[in-house]
Formats: C-alpha cells, sequence, structure tokens
C-alpha cells in the first residue's frame, strides 16, 4: 500500500464515517426493550401482590 492513503484506519488523515440513523434506530430499540422489560417486571410483582393477599391459599 502506498503511504498517500487518506481513508479510514488509526493513523489516517481522512474524515469519520457517517453513521446518521445506524445509532437513532439503536436508540430507539433500547428504548423498547427497557418499556418491554418494565412491564414484564410491573405484570410479575402485581401477580404476586395479587396471589399474596389472596384468601384462598
Amino acid at each position: 500500500m502506498s503511504g498517500g492513503d487518506s481513508g479510514g484506519g488509526t493513523g489516517g488523515g481522512g474524515e469519520l464515517a457517517e453513521t446518521g440513523g445506524s445509532s437513532e434506530g439503536a436508540a430507539v430499540l433500547g428504548g423498547i426493550a427497557a418499556v418491554t422489560v418494565a412491564a414484564g417486571a410491573a405484570t410479575v410483582l402485581a401477580v404476586r401482590r395479587q396471589r399474596g393477599f389472596s384468601p384462598r391459599r
């Protein structure tokens, strides 16, 4: 390879690639995952609370 390569790599003087929508999509998926986990935890807690206070055991 020649020394005039200005593209990527750690020592090159080229600009970084634009990643635009990919990080936004990851943030959306992360938010959806967080909401799903929170809803699941709330469901488990609600079921445990109902069974714990049930007069029939």
